[in-house]
């Protein structure tokens, strides 16, 4: 595995440097010269806001977001949704979660080919002789936090709320090494962000729609921390200065049961009507969690409880 990821790392370097450097239609720099211009406005909202303040280059802008990034994702959890008990038990007797290309569903956009190319100019493999197990499975980032994100006020939890009121969180420590990340939907980006390792972010991996508000967000992050070093954010503070639902989580290598920490089920689910809203975990699915060294947790009435 380790040497896939090597391979990954150095694949994913080169189709970042040469997205960067294309000035065709399909290269960032058209995008960002042409089409969105979003460091140009990102600058004069800046200056209009702080007269005098110094203007960006692409590298002051991306270090700049990187750094809010980190700040805001230093509490990271790897998560996946699950549409209910039912399909998670499914999951279970697999022992693994199955690839787009495997059940040829998913909670939004199914897009099989648009799928296959993002795979092909984002991690440089071949989608025709690519296994379909071996794609790569989408997930989201989160402030670890259930409760919160069952609020209606949460963003992390109203922009993933689609794919289901079940949440797995991975194993840190198993997924760190494998991960990569967007800021938005990898889907609509695709022409004009690549994903980047999650420790390693910058503006390439933020969707194009989001880097000019983004930037201004960084760019006011940085001034509150000159205020006060002990200035904090987190992940919902990112996603509304980005304005996008969801931070974008890429898994490598495959999602076994293995790297599953905790299964929770958010009672406090908020969705459309017509929807059937699950109030508890089945008994025996909470047994077979636990035979797995799982924790299984349940989110009701605004608190959290192990089952």
């Amino acid at each position: 595995m380790e040497k896939a990821h090597r391979r990954w790392m150095r694949k994913l370097e080169q189709q970042r440097k040469a997205h960067f450097e294309d000035d065709s239609p399909n290269g960032l720099q058209y995008w960002e010269g042409i089409a969105f211009c979003s460091l140009k406005y990102a600058n004069e909202d800046i200056q209009k806001a702080h007269p005098g303040a110094p203007e960006l280059d692409w590298k002051q802008a991306s270090d700049m977001t990187a750094e809010y990034i980190r700040d805001a994702t230093k509490k990271l959890s790897y998560e996946l949704r699950v549409p209910n008990c039912k399909i998670m038990a499914r999951v279970l007797e697999s022992r693994r979660f199955k690839t787009q290309m495997e059940t040829k569903t998913s909670g939004a956009a199914l897009a099989q080919d648009v799928r296959k190319q993002f795979t092909k100019d984002s991690f440089g493999v071949d989608p025709e002789t690519l296994p379909p197990e071996q794609f790569e499975i989408y997930g989201y980032a989160s402030h670890g936090d259930l409760v919160k994100e069952s609020k209606k006020e949460s963003i992390v939890g109203q922009g993933v709320g689609q794919y289901g009121q079940v949440v797995v969180t991975l194993k840190k420590d198993r997924m760190i090494n494998r991960t990569t990340m967007t800021v938005g939907d990898s889907l609509d980006a695709r022409k004009h962000a690549r994903p980047n390792w999650v420790d390693k972010p910058d503006l390439h991996a933020v969707s194009a729609k989001a880097r000019m508000t983004l930037i201004e967000g960084a760019y006011e992050h940085k001034l509150r921390k000159q205020e006060n070093p002990d200035h904090e954010v987190d992940l919902e503070n990112l996603l509304k200065d980005a304005e996008v639902g969801y931070m974008e989580l890429q898994y490598h290598g495959g999602v076994a049961v293995e790297d599953i920490e905790s299964v929770t089920l958010i009672a406090d689910y908020i969705t459309e009507d017509g929807v059937e809203v699950e109030k508890e975990m089945p008994q025996e699915l909470v047994e077979q969690l636990k035979s797995l060294g799982i924790q299984a947790k349940i989110v009701k009435d605004g608190k959290e409880y192990e089952l």
